[in-house]
């Protein structure tokens, strides 16, 4: 009824149940809202006529990968880890489906971990900036030699700005194209953990026994960069600095 009474030009596609750990407790739930969300989404679109969608998926559909030296693209095959990762890729299974079959023009993002939305879902960069600047221990799992990337909500803004571009510009009957959207620089659990001691000059780092989520994720941005014309800015360094600025903002107000 929505798109009929206001008939898009673009679908941005960002409804979701986030979280590795809560996607374990609330099986259902999970793929009732990601996967199957999405099909309602999709099939509203066919029935009035909407031609361009972009899907926010994640990073974790390419899953763990124990090799530091690893860095997953586009055409990396799936490896999901947790029921919310296989819950995007069946997603993305009936986004090509529907783009193929349909004519729909859609964009999928894999965003990896996104920080300075202190009231999302937790994050290490989050969390270990916050821990430092409450003087509280920040744990790691294991020895922390494993890595991740992530990336600043301005940087992801900017990645779909660039997408719905992508899309004005498509003269192609139908695409179906994936991006990976992270910033690029990955680093470790114990120098992310270090940085935040001492840029903030509080918290101590702590290690206890390896979990399963100890491994490591990263990626190449190359067609990103390419294709969509898309830099990442942001550095982690950055990153730790806009998050340190909302604490205390938030000290501040309180």
């Amino acid at each position: 009824e929505y798109f009929k009474e206001d008939t898009p030009d673009i679908i941005i596609h960002l409804a979701g149940l986030m979280g590795a750990r809560q996607s374990t407790l609330e099986l259902y739930k999970t793929f009732s809202v990601n996967s199957f969300g999405l099909l309602n989404v999709l099939e509203a679109a066919r029935l009035t006529g909407v031609k361009n969608i972009i899907f926010f998926s994640s990073l974790t559909v390419h899953g763990a990968h124990h090799d530091n030296n690893k860095k997953v693209s586009e055409n990396d095959i799936y490896l999901p880890t947790h029921p919310y990762a296989a819950s995007k890729v069946i997603a993305e299974y009936i986004l090509s489906d529907y783009s193929r079959s349909y004519k729909i023009n859609a964009v999928i993002l894999r965003p990896t971990i996104v920080v300075g939305n202190l009231t999302g879902e937790e994050n290490a960069l989050n969390e270990f900036t916050r821990n430092a600047f409450n003087d509280e221990p920040i744990v790691i799992y294991g020895d922390g030699k494993h890595k991740r990337e992530y990336i600043s909500i301005s940087d992801l803004v900017t990645a779909v700005e660039k997408t719905i571009n992508y899309l004005e510009k498509n003269r192609d009957e139908n695409i179906c194209e994936t991006f990976i959207i992270s910033s690029g620089e990955p680093i470790s659990m114990a120098d992310l953990a270090i940085n935040c001691v001492k840029k903030i000059g509080g918290g101590k780092v702590e290690y206890i026994d390896k979990s399963t989520q100890a491994f490591s994720l990263m990626s190449s941005v190359a067609k990103a960069k390419a294709q969509l014309q898309w830099e990442p800015e942001d550095d982690v360094d950055t990153m730790i600095k806009d998050v340190l600025s909302t604490l205390k903002r938030e000290k501040n107000d309180n």
